[in-house]
């Protein structure tokens, strides 16, 4: 039992160390991507989404600042969450796994930054 708490641990504590390390040790190539799916510049002419597309470099910018300010919450709240469980490790099961609720929670946050934030054209990815 043990065992398989300190593997949820290591799993949620590596995902604070993951979530935003590739996008500020390599921004510029991040951006880009970023940059692209914004502006949605491979979806075919015609597509009725297109409205959503931004074009704007500064507004690109500023999204991705956003994006990266979200991963550091999402980054926060999984070390938030590891903590907690390595605090609570030979506590009863029933108190461990009211902690994982604080996880949870930031795995949904996690998911919103990637799917409203990243996943939103159509385009092809590069």
């Amino acid at each position: 039992m043990t065992e398989t708490r300190i593997v949820k641990i290591v799993m949620v504590g590596s995902l604070a160390l993951l979530v935003t390390f590739d996008s500020l040790i390599d921004y510029e190539t991040n951006y880009a991507f970023v940059r692209h799916v914004l502006s949605m510049d491979t979806t075919p002419p015609g597509d009725t989404l297109m409205h959503r597309s931004i074009a704007s470099p500064s507004l690109s910018r500023t999204a991705y600042a956003l994006i990266i300010a979200s991963e550091g919450a999402t980054a926060l709240g999984f070390a938030g969450g590891a903590a907690l469980l390595l605090r609570l490790l030979r506590t009863q099961a029933a108190c461990f796994n009211r902690a994982k609720g604080l996880t949870a929670v930031v795995a949904g946050l996690g998911f919103l930054v990637c799917f409203l934030g990243l996943h939103r054209g159509r385009g092809r990815v590069p």
